[in-house]
């Protein structure tokens, strides 16, 4: 199978994995009880709003390999986009933002929200390189206070504590 084939298959298999989780897993096992009040959100709504992004996503990269694959020939005739090979510190960042994301999941349950975002926000922006470390931990502490209060306070969303700070 060719890279070209390969990418557009994880494109719709990624677009049909969140149509699956919208219209099948979320109706069919996010409990909704009749009588919400108008204030509050469905317990569905973020697993629906996380669906959404996905099908996002994946239509954004069908549409991005349909527009690049006219722009794909080499000049030996074939159709195979070039690749150059990621550096070490590239690799690095993909790994680093996947441990994030796997310490945010647990962080999340042990630490509670604000916590867990702040660290793991402040990791990322580590990642990104740029910043001084005054400026990341301000950025990232705003950050998630701006969340908090926003979704705390106006969207009425209880966020954990944590088992730490019980």
């Amino acid at each position: 199978m060719s890279d070209k084939t390969k990418e557009i298959a994880i494109a719709f298999s990624i677009l049909i994995f969140g149509l699956v989780t919208l219209f099948y897993l979320i109706p069919t096992q996010v409990k909704v009880a009749e009588n919400l009040e108008i204030k509050s959100l469905s317990p569905a709504f973020f697993p629906e709003l996380a669906a959404l992004l996905i099908l996002f996503l994946s239509g954004v990269l069908i549409v991005t390999w349909f527009i690049h694959r006219t722009d794909r020939d080499d000049s030996d005739g074939s159709r195979e986009p070039s690749r150059s090979e990621m550096t070490a510190r590239e690799e690095f960042r993909v790994l680093g933002a996947f441990l994030i994301a796997v310490l945010y999941y647990f962080g999340f349950k042990y630490f509670g929200f604000l916590i867990t975002t702040s660290v793991c926000l402040a990791g990322m922006f580590l990642l990104q390189g740029g910043k001084k470390a005054h400026q990341i931990a301000l950025l990232s502490v705003t950050v998630t206070l701006g969340l908090f209060a926003f979704f705390h306070y106006v969207m009425k969303v209880y966020f954990p504590v944590g088992v730490v700070f019980r």
